[in-house]
């Protein structure tokens, strides 16, 4: 039963490998998006980099509520490359804890796999002593029946002479 209950463990345990697996495939597949996006943004900004040239794009609008949409517009990009790139930690971070995860599984899956083997070798110790012992135990019981039939010839030869003697009494 122990060994039973060590492979429902093993059971339980691979079960969790392969959906933390598919976890962290997600999440790496999320992440290099995420990446990919930070890229892209980084790579624009890059080439708008300039001070200058950010606010002469304010500045050239048509109307105050154009170059305040422009300014807010700045903005919200700052903000999205920004939150991008606290996406990008985070979901590093929980990756990373998913890996950890993954490999304290392993771990527990490893040692009910030596839990499972050392008891398999237990029981195969027990059993071959058990063997012994009951191949010790007929030969005991053979060499008893041998003396047994021996002791019973003499038990009958003896009851011969003394038949024997009181025939010859009488």
């Amino acid at each position: 039963s122990l060994i039973e209950q060590i492979n429902n463990e093993i059971s339980l345990t691979s079960a969790e490998i392969e959906n933390l697996k598919a976890e962290i495939e997600k999440g790496e597949k999320d992440l290099q998006n995420l990446k990919n996006e930070y890229a892209d943004l980084i790579y624009h900004a890059y080439w708008r980099r300039d001070m200058n040239e950010k606010l002469m794009f304010i500045l050239s609008a048509n109307s105050f509520s154009q170059s305040y949409r422009r300014f807010r517009y700045l903005q919200e990009l700052s903000n999205y490359r920004k939150e991008q790139a606290l996406k990008i930690e985070e979901l590093t971070a929980q990756l990373n804890n998913k890996l950890l995860t993954l490999k304290d599984a392993k771990t527990e899956k490893e040692k009910a796999l030596n839990m499972k083997k050392i008891e398999s070798l237990q029981l195969t110790n027990e059993k071959n002593k058990q063997t012994a012992l009951v191949q010790n135990l007929k030969k005991q019981e053979k060499d008893l029946r041998k003396k047994l039939k021996d002791n019973q010839q003499k038990i009958n030869s003896l009851n011969d002479k003394i038949a024997q003697l009181i025939a010859e009494e009488e």
